[in-house]
């Protein structure tokens, strides 16, 4: 779990058991995960494509599933 807030990441890795992972962590995070789930309700792509080319490169390999929950957008 990571957060741009460390004590929000920490709080809810602690809820489901997992592990906070510093926000910068991030991309490292991803290269060994077999699942990311994303939420965010950031206006742009937190990784874009040109992120995730990177992170795959450095991918080992194997099967990734990656789902986005779309926040409730505001109008």
């Amino acid at each position: 779990m990571t957060n741009r807030s460390p004590d929000k990441a920490a709080q809810v890795a602690a809820g489901c058991g997992g592990q906070a992972v510093p926000w910068d962590g991030l991309d490292d995070a991803v290269i060994e995960a077999d699942i990311v789930l994303s939420t965010t309700g950031a206006p742009e792509p937190i990784v874009t494509k040109r992120r995730f080319d990177g992170i795959l490169a450095r991918r080992a390999g194997g099967t990734m599933v990656i789902l986005d929950i779309l926040g409730a957008t505001r109008l």
